[in-house]
């Protein structure tokens, strides 16, 4: 039985939109309520790199004893 090491493209896709959403309507939510970038920009940050690592990385790490 084959191991599947990639997400798929429709999955790929649907991650990369939804950081690229969020990444444009979080920061203009805040400047509504009158929150600076500094306040909320790690945080951005950080969820923008575990979508990101998603994508990137494989689902199963194969085994680097075989």
């Amino acid at each position: 039985m084959p191991v599947k090491y990639m997400k798929s493209l429709k999955m790929t896709l649907v991650v990369v939109v939804a950081i690229c959403v969020l990444n444009f309507i979080i920061p203009e939510l805040m400047s509504i309520v009158d929150v600076g970038y500094q306040s909320y920009g790690s945080y951005l940050q950080w969820f923008t790199m575990l979508g990101l690592f998603y994508v990137i990385l494989p689902d199963k790490q194969p085994s680097i004893f075989t």
